[in-house]
């Protein structure tokens, strides 16, 4: 019979409250941590975790409900904004703006991005700051002829005024600026420190510099501590506690490091038992479960909670009973950040200090280590006392904690170790801590405990750094001789050696072993940093106790196949995955180090072909037999080479090419083996969607990554392809430079593009290797002239001869009509670029090219590429009329109207036959004839114009059709611009004489327009306004005389008075810039010389009381501002 008193444990899906640990069913234990999850604490415990759950459900609720509250109350406020305006605008006679109807809800004013309260605070903030940086200069610098008594007598009087006014301020119900001016008072009580200083009242001069600074600091600590229990301020008292902070490290300044880490850790416990104190006082206070909708509203006045705000009747509510400043948000916050801020420099300084990086004094005995380890350990103590203040920064303050633990731990012990040996007691003392922590009761915050754990062994990982440079030179080393191959071994046999370092090893392998002991534990996420730091403290173990060449390959070796072995043997894909991800790296570093000699290049191949052949048939997980096949192919293309340099076919270098051809094309064969099956995509089945072998995707994948290298290998002689293209930059001219010819281009190049065919075929079918086959049709016909030596002229004609093929794909083809015609243009610029070394090879490609485009164009069946056939053929048709009048020598300025002639011809075609697709590509192409011939015929200003003055009449032709009415306005400016270009011939200077006339001409046509409807003044008087006002202002600021500017402004006034009589926009705004302009080009030499007669701190404090008066009327100018843009915006 069950018992009946046994307490329930918990349900399934919750976490360990201590560990966190997922509890996939129910358990008496935890199995992570063997916390007891029954009996009647347990139940205890699961009852208040439930209530804090609640309890957080309830905050979330009521801050909606709060959030809600808000935004009533700010629609309140914007209604009565807008019922005021109403009512202001009522008994000033104009018309009120819309409102909603009586019983339908306003809208919302739209939300700014930032608050006008905001902007007041930045306002004030701004205002404080230039007034105590003016008071700064004034008392550093601008003393001018006063003696002592008046600058002591200035300073004391300004600084009781500027303390005594915040209590007039708060009266009045500004209490921002009381807060502004308070600061200010605080900044004034440091310059009247300095002043004391300066005339050495009491004894000041007599005292160090940093003595004094903590003296004054200590001093206006206290007069604000004061000052915040006389006046209900917000800022006082946390600047009171800021400047508590500072006393005793100025103290300490003088002294040794040691009493500056003493100073910081006596300031961090002072303030971690203000907080503590404080938590306790705050405790008692229980925020009730039924507190719902019906609990009354409270407005809080200032931080204190002491004096409220006025309201809008200007009557002050009634203040509330004083507040505790322990309970003020802002001081606890205040503290928490002083603590946490003095309490990190106090453990970073000493952890420099004792990392010997601070430079202050070495710890070179006993003695010093143990106290610098001790202040630490202090530290540490500390923070754990103020893990009790705030649960949110409890990870934080456990993971600093366990910083300076092991850096206390550490200290006391590395003096006694050799020079190179310090760093283990560091690892040594990180992982005690992270066993500590892990294991220690008392900590009963999970996210605590889990902080200093995570922290403590990032500390154990980083000191691993120290040798991360050796290891990694070691791992990398053998890559960086990839170019002296077979020269002998590197580090163990030759002129250099490399450096053993024993305890970079002894790191690796104690962070590897507590991987593994953490993983074994049930840690399941050690498993990875385990298996890799075991790989590596093995991979570099030969080199760090310096067992010579031999021993080192063997190890790697050794090492490569167990992992092959591991992925082989793996059952689990993480397992799988783990060995894979580390087999790779470890093959390539073996095969990088049997480079050295060539008969142990050919033993780590040979060994790893076979190794990683046999786990490509034989491995359990798919994924892990697709990555042992691909580093198979690798082993295989490796040999390859390694035979094809070794018997002396190729050099070192130069076999490398037809290696990495040779696996791409075996890479793509392999894939074969496995076709997908009917009606399923190739690579879909391949990424685990179907039945195919993740092998043939693997295949596929590798044989196009070693086809690019192949190509990236011989990119050196595949960029001679760009001489083809040299005649573009010096057409007509014959290129001097012998060419040298490379054989085994034309040879990768066709490897590489059947490999690709290949690959497209499996993966996207016929018409993906069509695709492929089409892009490599220009690089194997490009590569062919390069690798044998052909003539000119049969070079031109296997251009041209090869346009044929991409050409008609994109005319025939239904599904790779696209890329035949990229193809087919690629392959016409190379052809056309060559054609441009010789004048008759140039006369006769171009038109066999546009006809070849126009054919395209004509029989072409995707509508792109027949636009693009036919904007070809015009583009070309074009270039042929610019060539054959070079080739009569005409001047390129009078051959340019040749251009010009074809883009008129190509405007009148697409004009003829506008509904045909082609006339798109040929218009496109003649606007971008008339762009080329446009520069090419303005050599000159007459000759501009003529070119303006064509380009105008064909724009104006255009718009004779229906739908290109757009183009007479083109037209119309091109043909003004003609007549600009002529008077600029003619050197006109008065702008005046041509503009204002045209001007007063469209002004009389926008008068008329606007007579007897509602337009925008912008539409009607715009144009005609800025015509004659902009120009004028351009040449008035290159201009030195004063009529210009006279008359100018005197008609922007005009032009801005008659714009306010008649409430128009345009006039009001051009006129108003034209006019500021104006003024400010005539006013700017006094400007200039009053800013440099005024002394320098008189603007500053000018603005920054300007700034206080305007933040604390900010709303009223912001209610003026309102009004001006509306009455702005009324205007038409």
């Amino acid at each position: 019979m069950p018992d009946q008193n046994a307490s329930p444990g918990p349900s399934a899906g919750v976490n360990c409250p201590d560990c966190g640990a997922v509890l996939i069913q129910e358990y008496d234990r935890c199995p992570r941590c063997a916390l007891p999850l029954r009996g009647p604490v347990a139940v205890d415990l699961w009852q208040l975790d439930g209530a804090l759950a609640r309890l957080r459900e309830r905050e979330t609720a009521l801050l909606a409900r709060r959030e809600m509250l808000l935004d009533l109350l700010r629609e309140e406020r914007a209604r009565r904004v807008v019922a005021d305006s109403a009512v202001r605008q009522a008994a000033a006679g104009t018309d009120p703006p819309d409102v909603p109807a009586s019983g339908q809800p306003g809208t919302p004013a739209p939300r700014r991005d930032v608050s006008p309260r905001a902007v007041q605070n930045v306002l004030l903030i701004l205002g404080g700051l230039l007034l105590a940086v003016a008071a700064v200069v004034f008392t550093v610098v601008s003393w001018g002829h006063l003696g002592i008594g008046g600058r002591a007598a200035i300073l004391a009087g300004i600084t009781g005024l500027t303390l005594a006014a915040p209590r007039i301020l708060v009266r009045r119900g500004l209490t921002a600026t009381a807060e502004t001016i308070a600061m200010l008072g605080v900044a004034l009580l440091f310059l009247d420190g300095y002043a004391a200083r300066r005339v050495g009242l009491a004894g000041a001069a007599d005292l160090t510099g940093p003595d004094y600074a903590a003296l004054i600091f200590g001093l206006v600590a206290l007069v604000m501590a004061g000052y915040s229990r006389l006046l209900p301020l917000r800022l006082p008292l946390p600047v009171a506690i800021v400047l508590a902070q500072l006393p005793l490290p100025l103290l300490a300044l003088g002294e040794t490091a040691p009493w500056m880490t003493a100073a910081l850790a006596v300031t961090a416990a002072a303030d971690a038992l203000l907080l503590v104190r404080s938590r306790g006082t705050d405790r008692g206070e229980v925020v009730p479960d039924d507190a719902g909708a019906d609990a009354p509203l409270v407005i809080p006045g200032d931080a204190a909670g002491r004096e409220a705000a006025p309201d809008d009747a200007g009557t002050e509510r009634a203040p509330g009973p004083p507040a505790p400043p322990w309970r003020a948000t802002g001081v606890r916050t205040t503290m928490g950040l002083c603590f946490g801020v003095v309490w990190a420099l106090g453990v970073g300084y000493g952890s420099l200090d004792s990392l010997d990086l601070a430079g202050f004094f070495r710890a070179d005995s006993l003695i010093t280590g143990v106290a610098g380890g001790l202040l630490l350990i202090v530290l540490a103590a500390i923070g754990v006392l103020a893990l009790r203040t705030d649960p949110d920064w409890r990870g934080v303050l456990a993971a600093v904690s366990a910083f300076a633990l092991t850096v206390g731990l550490a200290a006391a012990v590395w003096p006694l170790l050799p020079s190179g040996w310090r760093i283990v007691s560091y690892t040594v003392a990180a992982l005690v801590v992270a066993l500590v922590v892990l294991r220690l009761p008392g900590l009963n915050d999970p996210r605590a405990r889990s902080a200093g754990a995570v922290c403590a062994g990032v500390l154990a990982v980083l000191t691993a750094l120290p040798s991360l440079p050796m290891t990694v030179y070691t791992l990398l080393a053998p890559f960086a001789r990839l170019d002296d191959a077979w020269s002998g071994a590197y580090g163990f046999a030759g002129d250099r050696e490399v450096t053993p370092f024993p305890q970079g090893a002894v790191v690796l392998g104690l962070l590897a072993v507590a991987s593994a002991v953490a993983a074994h534990q049930g840690r399941a996420a050690m498993r990875p940093g385990a298996l890799a730091l075991g790989t590596v403290t093995v991979a570099v173990a030969p080199v760090a106790f310096g067992w010579g060449y031999a021993a080192d390959l063997t190890v790697l070796l050794i090492l490569a196949v167990t992992l092959v072995a591991g992925l082989t043997l793996a059952g689990e894909y993480w397992w799988a995955g783990a060995f894979t991800a580390l087999a790779g790296p470890v093959a390539a570093l073996a095969v990088a180090v049997a480079l050295a000699e060539r008969s142990t290049t050919y033993a780590a191949l040979a060994v790893l072909l076979v190794a990683c052949g046999l786990a490509a048939f034989t491995a359990r997980v798919p994924q892990a037999a697709s990555a042992a096949l691909a580093m198979a192919v690798l082993s295989a293309t490796g040999l390859i080479w390694a035979v094809a340099t070794g018997t002396g076919w190729q050099p070192v270098a130069g076999g490398l090419s037809p290696a990495l051809a040779v696996g791409a094309l075996l890479a793509g064969l392999l894939a074969l083996r496995h076709r997908p099956t009917a009606g399923t995509s190739a690579v879909g089945e391949a990424a685990g969607g179907g039945a195919d072998d993740p092998r043939r995707l693997t295949g596929l994948v590798l044989g196009a990554v070693l086809a690019g290298l192949a190509l990236l290998s011989v990119c050196g002689d595949l960029a001679r392809i760009t001489r083809f293209y040299r005649p573009l930059t010096s057409p007509w001219t014959a290129l001097g430079t012998p060419v040298d010819h490379h054989p085994l281009l034309i040879v990768v190049t066709t490897l590489v593009a059947v490999t690709a065919v290949l690959v497209s075929w499996q993966a996207a079918g016929r018409g993906g290797a069509l695709s492929a086959g089409l892009v490599a049709w220009p690089v194997v016909l490009t590569a062919l002239p390069v690798s044998v030596a052909w003539p000119y002229g049969l070079e031109v004609g296997l251009f041209v001869a090869g346009l044929v093929p991409p050409a008609w794909t994109a005319a025939r083809s239904r599904t790779n009509g696209m890329v035949g015609g990229a193809v087919a243009l690629c392959t016409a610029s190379a052809a056309v670029s060559w054609a441009l070394m010789s004048r008759p090879a140039t006369l006769i490609v171009l038109p066999l090219v546009a006809v070849t485009a126009g054919t395209v164009a004509l029989y072409g069946r995707a509508r792109a590429v027949r636009v693009a056939g036919a904007g070809l053929a015009t583009l070309l048709a074009g270039g042929e009329a610019f060539a054959a009048g070079v080739a009569l020598d005409l001047p390129v300025r009078h051959a340019a109207f040749g251009v010009l002639a074809v883009a008129c011809l190509a405007a009148a075609v697409a004009g003829r036959f506008g509904s045909a697709t082609p006339a798109i590509g040929v218009e496109t192409a003649g606007y971008a004839l008339a762009a080329a011939g446009l520069p090419l015929g303005a050599a000159d200003l007459p000759l501009a114009g003529l070119a303006c003055a064509v380009v105008g009449v064909l724009m104006a032709g255009t718009a004779l059709r229906a739908d290109r009415r757009w183009a007479g306005y083109v037209g119309t400016g091109f043909l003004l611009a003609a007549s600009w270009l002529r008077l600029l011939a003619s050197d006109i200077t008065v702008v005046e004489a041509y503009t204002v006339p045209f001007s007063l001409v469209l002004l009389v046509f926008g008068w008329w327009r606007a007579r007897n409807r509602e337009t925008s003044s912008w539409v009607s008087y715009g144009g005609g306004l800025a015509s004659s006002l902009l120009p004028s202002m351009i040449a008035m600021l290159g201009d030195t005389g004063w009529g210009r500017p006279l008359l100018l402004g005197a008609a922007s006034l005009t032009v801005l008075l008659a714009g306010a009589r008649f409430r128009l926009q345009a006039p009001v705004l051009l006129g108003g810039l034209t006019l500021a302009v104006v003024a400010l080009h005539e006013l700017a030499p006094w400007i200039a010389q009053l800013a440099v007669a005024v002394p320098r701190w008189v603007p500053m404090a000018a603005g920054g009381l300007l700034l206080l008066v305007v933040g604390a009327t900010y709303e009223a100018r912001l209610r003026e501002v309102r009004r001006l843009r509306a009455a702005f915006g009324r205007m038409r």
